[in-house]
């Protein structure tokens, strides 16, 4: 069920990328993020979004319980969005 839930949140946030390159093509920049210990997903996501101007919106509840985990300390070097939320979410 979580493996499920993961890939229906992977695609939705992708879905949402794609769908927010009217905005800013985000699709192919590379992305250089950090966090510290104890952030939690949505924060992480939130600086993302921030950076490309789309919304996320999350109405599962276990992919709100996913997002609410915290992240150890997170260090990303030039990766493009789907290689950061690939990485985040299944981390």
């Amino acid at each position: 069920m979580l493996r499920k839930t993961y890939h229906t949140l992977a695609a939705y946030a992708t879905s949402l990328i794609l769908a927010s390159s009217l905005h800013a093509d985000c699709t192919y920049q590379l992305f250089s993020l950090s966090s510290s210990k104890g952030t939690l997903i949505n924060e992480f996501i939130d600086q993302l979004s921030d950076e490309c101007g789309y919304t996320v919106l999350i109405t599962d509840r276990e992919a709100e319980s996913i997002l609410k985990k915290r992240l150890n300390k997170t260090n990303l070097q030039d990766l493009i969005m789907t290689e950061v939320l690939d990485i985040i979410l299944r981390e």
